[in-house]
């Protein structure tokens, strides 16, 4: 089996979803904490996904009818988490994909191991790059926006055109390998796309730079890091990449000012949750 690759943003921090607030960023100029996009997102309404849910635990009956059968416990535990199961899974092969584009595009050739699937995808990116002339400006962008109070991480900046009589242009790029593309994509994409900040690592005693802290997810000792911190560059364009098995899309990313409201929206939320919970905790202290 392929490594499971799970390699965070250095600037991330997990907290328990049991606690409610899942992935933050650190920024590391000033040490203040944000949600991330992602994190944010969770507000949005899934009752959709119930329905899918229940088919995946339907789906692995099917396939394992065996583990229906005997003491009701065990078939309790064998089949409730099926569908987290799946979105796992689903996360692992994008997992894969983001780092060997980004090793392509960074020359390390750290590539990760990568299993049948995976490697069709990739076909898949190389027929995207027949037809589009990709030259990465920036790889793996963590970005601030100040007015949303969030953190999130963008595959990058590019520049591209169509090999065939095209102009370049430069977009914000996402890389998407689900099977197909969902609001909030789009959220996404479009609070991203109207950060105030980047932090950009760089190497120890460049002038201006931030040092940050962190733990090295394989070996667990702390590593110092170096980040400026910088406005937003321009771009005109901003893109999903969607990659799959079977096809390659760019999918411009359209009426970004409805999907930024949407996603304060869902901001408004997280931020409430989060004081109805102090609240809460100063209430049984």
């Amino acid at each position: 089996m392929a490594k499971r690759w799970s390699k965070a943003p250095i600037l991330s921090h997990y907290s328990s979803e049991g606690e409610g607030n899942g992935r933050g960023y650190t920024d590391p100029s000033t040490g203040l904490k944000y949600p991330s996009v992602t994190t944010v997102l969770k507000m949005q309404d899934k009752s959709g996904l119930v329905q899918w849910a229940a088919t995946k635990v339907a789906e692995k009956i099917r396939d394992r009818p065996e583990l229906a059968m005997g003491d009701p416990d065990k078939i309790l535990n064998s089949f409730q988490y099926a569908h987290n199961e799946f979105r796992d899974d689903r996360a692992w092969v994008g997992t894969g994909i983001h780092e060997y584009i980004q090793a392509e595009h960074e020359g390390s050739w750290d590539y990760p191991e990568l299993d049948s699937e995976q490697f069709r995808i990739i076909e898949q990116w190389e027929k995207l790059n027949d037809v589009f002339e990709i030259e990465p400006i920036f790889t793996e962008l963590t970005l601030l926006n100040e007015q949303a109070e969030t953190v999130g991480t963008a595959d990058g900046i590019w520049r591209m055109r169509e090999r065939i009589g095209g102009d370049w242009f430069t977009a914000l790029i996402d890389i998407k390998t689900s099977r197909k593309t969902h609001p909030e994509h789009m959220q996404q994409l479009s609070v991203l796309a109207m950060s105030d900040w980047m932090f950009i690592k760089v190497e120890e005693g460049v002038d201006g730079a931030f040092e940050f802290t962190y733990t090295n997810t394989e070996t667990r000792k702390k590593v110092k890091s170096y980040w400026l911190k910088t406005r937003m560059v321009d771009f005109e364009k901003v893109l999903i990449i969607h990659l799959r098995e079977d096809l390659y899309d760019v999918i411009p990313v359209v009426d970004q000012d409805i999907h930024y409201d949407d996603f304060l929206c869902n901001r408004k939320k997280w931020g409430n949750m989060q004081e109805l919970k102090l609240r809460e905790k100063e209430r049984n202290e």
